[in-house]
Order: structure tokens, then sequence, then C-alpha cells
């Protein structure tokens, strides 16, 4: 699995946090809930304009996301 699937699988599939990322004080785990509900080109839209915006680099097609969808199914 590539780099540009694996953020993919965190968009669909969420991440949960772990006790390590839990600050001291308890308030809150670091978690980002999944987005499968997105479509793909949804998908594509929002991982295109962060890899843009942060990286300066390509974007991703909405074929790209279902085949990580489908390789996740």
């Amino acid at each position: 699995m590539t780099d540009i699937d694996r953020a993919i699988e965190v968009i669909l599939r969420g991440m949960g946090g772990a006790e390590t990322a839990v600050p001291a004080s308890g308030e809150y785990a670091m978690v980002m809930p999944a987005s499968a509900h997105l479509s793909d080109q949804q998908i594509a839209n929002l991982f295109s304009y962060i890899r843009q915006e942060f990286n300066g680099t390509s974007p991703i097609s909405p074929d790209k996301v279902r085949a990580v969808r489908d390789q996740l199914e």
C-alpha cells in the first residue's frame, strides 16, 4: 500500500487515537471519524485540495479512491 493509498484509507475508515495521543489532561483523544459516506469524487476533491495546498502535488482521481475503497471491502 502506498502513502497515497494509506491516506485515502484514513479518510475512508477514520483513525482512532491511541492512548499515547491523549494529552495529560485526558480531555480528548485525537480521533478522525470515518468519511466512507462521501462519494469517490468528494474524497478525491478533498484529498486533492490537501495535496495541492500543502505539498503542491498532483490531484487524485476518483478512480484511485474507488480502487482503494474496493481493496478495503
